[in-house]
Order: C-alpha cells, then sequence, then structure tokens
C-alpha cells in the first residue's frame, strides 16, 4: 500500500468490543484490542494515505455462529434469544456488511480513518 500510494484497512471487530457482556470476557477484551488497533493504525499510516477503520458486527449467521449453535442445549432458543435482542428484530446477514465494506474500501470514504462502525441492527441501541 505505501508503494502504491495509499490503500484502505478495514478491521473485523465486534459490538462485543464496544459493549460488553456476560460470560464473553476474553472475546470481548480481544475485540476491543482490535479497535484500538485500529485507531492506533489509523493514527500511525494517515500521513501514508491509509485509511484504517473497523467494522463491528453483531450475531452475523455464518459457519462460525452455526458451529457455536451446535454446541448448545437448545439452539432454536439460543436462536430465538439472539434475535430478540436485535431491534431490528432478525440475525445478521454477511451480506449486511458487504455495503460499509465496498464504502470503506473505496476512495468515497478517503477521509474516514480511525472510526469504528457498529453493523448490529439495533443491538447496541438497547
Amino acid at each position: 500500500m505505501r508503494k502504491a500510494g495509499g490503500g484502505s484497512i478495514i478491521n473485523m471487530a465486534s459490538v462485543l468490543g464496544i459493549n460488553g457482556a456476560r460470560l464473553r470476557s476474553v472475546y470481548a477484551s480481544f475485540k476491543g484490542a482490535v479497535i484500538l488497533l485500529t485507531k492506533c493504525m489509523a493514527i500511525d499510516h494517515g500521513p501514508e494515505k491509509i485509511p484504517v477503520n473497523a467494522i463491528c458486527p453483531s450475531f452475523v449467521e455464518t459457519e462460525l455462529t452455526a458451529g457455536y449453535l451446535k454446541t448448545v442445549a437448545d439452539p432454536d432458543a439460543v436462536r430465538r434469544e439472539r434475535i430478540n435482542v436485535h431491534p431490528i428484530g432478525r440475525l445478521g446477514q454477511p451480506e449486511d456488511m458487504a455495503g460499509l465494506t465496498v464504502y470503506l474500501a473505496s476512495d468515497e470514504s478517503s477521509w474516514v480513518t480511525g472510526a469504528v462502525f457498529p453493523v448490529d441492527g439495533g443491538y447496541l441501541a438497547v
């Protein structure tokens, strides 16, 4: 990116890096570290025209979350509980991250750096 004269770094953190949750101390602290890393990298790489930002999804239906649901006693109950904490009334989909990711990777966001973007179906609003 330095040789090319710029670029864009997009880190994936989590809403739990912004707002912790019960029994998630290790996960939340690591995602919080990604957020602080993002901010420090934005400061370090700003002069090189390399913006650095973070996307913070909530519970998104991926292979990872499908694997997690297989480990719980009542996957349907856990799924319903996760849906109920999102005011938008559904779990996220990988595609929900796409628009913001494209924006942050584009020249349209060239003056956005060190920012943390929750994409969470309203999870942090409650």
